[in-house]
């Protein structure tokens, strides 16, 4: 077995693990496919599951000499990085995001008008259902929520 085929071994299980643990295939039979017994506990049996996978790597890195150095090392990084993969993204929610980006807006025209001087009064159109503001002048669709920046929210 050559270092690539190695590592293309290593990547096929990892992808079956993945598909299983996705829920594309039973994840019982693959998990004891591994060796690994069903506990409940997907999460932990998949990390069982990876580990087995690395074990078995080093060993074939090992038989190949020299050249599985460089295998060995993509190994220590499978369980870690597959693990995080798989763990939920933050949620942050979307009214935190908006209120960064409008705060930010509405900061940065001090600085414009500092700049310029001849701007007295800035009018900025809102969105009458998601509150967002009119980022062009003469666009009256909302680039948040994509209605009618004027609309009546009862008509709608």
């Amino acid at each position: 077995m050559t270092p690539d085929e190695l590592a293309d071994a290593v990547s096929m299980h990892r992808a079956r693990l993945l598909a299983a643990f996705r829920g594309e295939e039973p994840w019982e039979p693959v998990a004891e496919s591994y060796g690994v017994t069903p506990t409940g506990a997907r999460e932990a049996e998949l990390r069982a599951c990876l580990e087995a996978v690395a074990t078995w790597g080093r060993d074939a890195a090992s038989r190949l000499g020299p050249p599985g150095v460089g295998i060995t090392a993509h190994l220590a990084d499978l369980v870690r990085e597959t693990m995080n993969e798989i763990a939920p993204a933050p949620t942050t929610g979307g009214k935190a995001g908006l209120a960064m980006i409008f705060a930010n807006a509405t900061a940065s025209v001090s600085w414009w008008k500092e700049r310029y001087g001849k701007v007295k009064t800035i009018y900025v159109a809102r969105c009458r259902f998601c509150g967002g503001k009119q980022t062009t002048a003469l666009a009256f669709h909302c680039p948040y929520c994509g209605r009618f920046l004027y609309a009546d929210p009862k008509q709608a």
